[in-house]
């Protein structure tokens, strides 16, 4: 019998010749039966009918190689005689397939991710056969700048950022030595870690004015947190923790009308929190810088009183005038309401706000005098008061001599003093 040859996975179909053996007797019938030549039977995949003198199978993988087959052919006597023939399973490649499904895993946000597949996960039926590894996205893209592969090692490794959060499908792809291959997918699901929230345009000093309203409000953009949906909510703080009454969380806006106390600077924090309670903060200085306020009246000054021929003396209260300004300082006047000056009697020191003098007969009556507060930059007020000057009795005076007078007896005698004679200021 010839030997015969047939492919991995193909149809072997051999029927050896009737004459192939030979019995002289006559009317002697043969019987077949195939064996191994070491006596072993067939292998599974092959299949012998001795009626048909018949061999037929499919041969596998794991049956490529050359077998010796014995044929023997056994009279009715049972004396028999033999032959063999070798049969040679030639190799057809067979492609990669998946041995075992790779799992799907999660990674973490910002912390080191490795797995490594096994390596019967994918498996080759030939023998001797070498698998090379690649991968790619399931829509063949690179893999994510983050995400490294080994082939040698079969291994993913890599740290995931915040903008790597969410899910990848990867795709590994095993290929044998003639380019046949098999991929199978995984899920790979990036957790996300809270980000702080950072600064990310940092808010100024700001400025406004004494006694003026003022809106200011900082942009969305000032604080950026990474984190998908995560949303920042603020409050505004001193410098010794108590929170900043004029501002509105919701719309990030300060607001109000600072007064004179409020001159200066005061530093304001400006804190950001997620939805984890982690915060950033942002210092700035909102400065409110001073706007001049007139001096005005404090405490009224009353009616005054002097007396002809007496020192009179009064001096203006402390805080008859007071302006708002810090540190700002006031200088005085006095005149006459309608802006004369004071009668020559009557003097007043700026420095100490005191009226002085002595009145005299000449200056009795009523003066209103108009007393004016200056600040640095002419900003003025001004009160006035009354001052009565009342008279004090004067003594007559004898202006003329009355001359010596005479009179003759027995006569009547008639002399009027000269009206002149006595004068009295008091008398108008």
């Amino acid at each position: 019998m010839p030997d015969q040859e047939v492919d991995e996975d193909s149809q072997f179909n051999f029927t050896f010749n009737e004459n192939t053996f030979h019995d002289v007797d006559l009317y002697d019938t043969l019987s077949y039966e195939a064996k191994l030549e070491n006596g072993d039977p067939l292998p599974l995949w092959l299949r012998f009918s001795g009626v048909q003198r018949q061999f037929t199978g499919t041969p596998l993988n794991y049956d490529v190689g050359t077998i010796t087959i014995k044929v023997t052919a056994t009279d009715e006597s049972s004396t028999s005689a033999s032959d063999t023939f070798a049969l040679t399973v030639h190799n057809t490649n067979d492609t990669p397939f998946v041995n075992k499904p790779l799992p799907d895993k999660t990674a973490t946000e910002d912390a080191q991710f490795s797995f490594t597949f096994d390596e019967d996960s994918f498996k080759d039926v030939d023998l001797n056969a070498v698998i090379t590894y690649t991968v790619s996205l399931e829509d063949d893209s690179a893999l994510p700048a983050w995400l490294q592969f080994n082939a040698a090692s079969r291994t993913f490794s890599g740290t995931p950022l915040n903008d790597d959060v969410g899910q990848i499908n990867v795709k590994v792809t095993a290929t044998d030595e003639f380019s046949e291959n098999v991929s199978d997918i995984f899920k790979i699901t990036i957790e996300n870690t809270n980000d702080i929230p950072i600064v990310a345009n940092p808010f100024p000093n700001q400025y406004a004015l004494q006694g003026e309203e003022f809106s200011i409000t900082f942009d969305e953009n000032t604080f950026l947190d990474v984190d998908a949906g995560d949303s920042l909510t603020y409050k505004a703080t001193y410098e010794d923790g108590s929170e900043v009454s004029f501002f509105d969380p919701e719309t990030r806006t300060f607001t109000g009308k600072p007064v004179d106390e409020d001159v200066g600077d005061v530093e304001i924090t400006i804190t950001a929190y997620d939805q984890s309670n982690t915060s950033v903060d942002n210092v700035f200085t909102l400065g409110i810088v001073n706007q001049n306020d007139p001096p005005v009246i404090w405490y009224m000054i009353y009616g005054q009183s002097a007396f002809e021929d007496y020192s009179f003396w009064y001096q203006l209260y402390y805080y008859t005038f007071y302006d708002y300004d810090w540190g700002d300082t006031l200088t005085y006047s006095a005149t006459l309401e309608d802006g004369s000056p004071l009668p020559s009697w009557l003097s007043f020191d700026p420095s100490s706000k005191i009226f002085s003098g002595t009145p005299t007969n000449d200056d009795i009556g009523l003066i209103n005098i108009k007393v004016t507060a200056t600040d640095r930059v002419s900003a003025s007020a001004s009160q006035v008061f009354p001052l009565w000057i009342y008279n004090s009795n004067d003594p007559p005076e004898l202006m003329t001599e009355i001359p010596d007078q005479e009179v003759y007896e027995d006569r009547n005698f008639d002399y009027q003093i000269d009206s002149n004679t006595f004068q009295d200021v008091d008398v108008k």
